[in-house]
């Protein structure tokens, strides 16, 4: 008898187990995103009123490669619309971001990409931390760079633009610059 009682709790067990992740992900689950679409155009791009130059520079980026994409031109807003938006920030900006916690203790280049029906959020540690989470999602897209000219440049064209996104990384490594202007000054010696 004592197999079949243990037996039956292993299978309570199981189940618990298997209903468990699914209940405590539900509230933050991942949605499709609409970014562009013929019929209701492309969905703004918020940031904070206070963003970086760095921020809104790649914000400006971004609705430039969505329109190329789709041939709609996102604004750059800093009042969440009530309709779709892609908020693009950092933690600090925008604590309220499902999963914003997945960021704490990461490098400050971590970022995460979540789409929800009306929402699209690209939210760093950081605004090195939103630049590659933008691009990230860009790469998502289709997006590629091979060489810095247009003709290694791929952005494909699409009338609907949409996406499904659930996802905190870090980069394997932190930033890095390959060139003279970026090395350190020489310290003199001492003697």
């Amino acid at each position: 008898m004592r197999p079949k009682r243990l037996l039956a709790g292993m299978r309570h067990l199981l189940a618990l187990g298997a209903a468990l992740p699914g209940a405590l992900s539900a509230a933050a689950a991942s949605q499709p995103f609409t970014i562009a679409h013929p019929e209701t155009g492309a969905a703004p791009v918020v940031i904070a009123a206070a963003a970086s130059p760095l921020t809104r520079t790649n914000a400006e980026e971004l609705a430039r490669i969505i329109e190329r994409m789709s041939g709609r031109l996102p604004v750059i807003a800093t009042e969440p619309p009530a309709g779709p938006a892609i908020v693009a920030g950092t933690a600090a900006e925008f604590p309220d971001t499902p999963r914003v916690r997945d960021l704490q203790g990461r490098s400050p280049e971590a970022f995460l990409l979540h789409s929800g029906a009306d929402r699209l959020h690209i939210v760093g540690n950081s605004d090195l931390g939103v630049q590659v989470g933008i691009f990230t999602l860009l790469r998502e897209l289709g997006c590629r760079w091979f060489f810095p000219h247009e003709a290694w440049t791929v952005i494909p064209e699409r009338e609907t633009v949409r996406i499904e996104l659930d996802r905190t990384e870090s980069p394997d490594f932190d930033y890095r610059r390959l060139s003279p202007s970026a090395s350190p000054r020489p310290t003199p010696i001492d003697g």
